[in-house]
């Protein structure tokens, strides 16, 4: 069965979904998600709140999805901001390595980015996860800065139309 991607809304209404993957991929995290001081629900209201979403499913479940913002502005690449700003993503344990981030991340290029009235796509990752740079630079992301957030190394990705 294959899978089928693509721009769903808004996020909020996945709330759910969304915190389910989370807890069940909260180990994958470089930074833990309980790190924040925040309850896990008020990690996951942080995520979903006003964030659009691309989402992967097989057979009707969501597989992985995009979390992104319009008007997204990163201070390590504001020469490119106002921009379309991926805030997450995030592909069940059991549906990676087979290109759904890379088809995810098509979706926003060619569906969300010509409308949003912007001309790039920003995101960030995590320097020690190379998995998440893998997927990303193979999306046709480019790396544009690093920074250091709470002692930990963030690479900045752009793809621009």
């Amino acid at each position: 069965m294959t899978y089928r991607v693509g721009y769903e809304g808004g996020a909020e209404q996945f709330r759910e979904k969304i915190g389910a993957l989370l807890r069940a991929s909260a180990d994958d995290f470089t930074v833990s998600l309980m790190d924040r001081n925040k309850s896990f629900e008020a990690v996951v209201d942080s995520f979903v709140a006003g964030k659009d979403i691309v989402a992967a499913r097989k057979s009707g479940e969501i597989a992985g999805f995009v979390l992104f913002t319009r008007g997204g502005v990163r201070s390590p690449i504001k020469r490119f901001c106002p921009c379309v700003y991926v805030n997450l993503t995030l592909v069940d344990r059991g549906h990676r390595n087979q290109g759904i981030a890379r088809r995810m991340y098509r979706r926003v290029f060619e569906d969300v980015l010509p409308e949003s009235g912007y001309d790039c796509v920003g995101v960030r990752t995590h320097a020690p996860n190379e998995e998440s740079r893998s997927s990303i630079t193979s999306a046709g992301f480019v790396r544009k800065a690093t920074d250091t957030e709470a002692g930990q190394k963030l690479i900045y990705y752009v793809y621009q139309s």
